[in-house]
């Protein structure tokens, strides 16, 4: 891993990872939206913020819908479950 990818890293923007989730969970950039409380063009966008910040396609187009990549669902197995254990830590505060 290069200086320069390990710095984008440090600086990601964790909300991105909940945002790319949610798309994978709904397979829909729109049905994420609406469960995010959030404009399409904001999901969009964020996904495509954090496409570049881990330099890999994450999506492909099928049909009318999307669907991650190989990449994409490998990120989406190992992250999902750090965020749902982050918030039923939340939620029992």
């Amino acid at each position: 891993m290069n200086d320069e990818f390990k710095c984008k890293l440090m600086t990601l923007d964790l909300n991105l990872l909940r945002v790319f989730c949610t798309v994978c969970q709904y397979s829909s950039i729109t049905l994420a939206s609406e469960q995010l409380g959030l404009t399409q063009s904001s999901v969009s966008n964020a996904i495509n913020r954090l496409k570049v910040a881990l330099e890999c396609e994450l999506f492909i187009r099928v049909g009318r819908g999307i669907e991650p990549t190989a990449t994409g669902l490998h990120i989406f197995n190992s992250i999902q479950p750090m965020l749902d254990s982050m918030e039923q830590t939340l939620m029992g505060i």
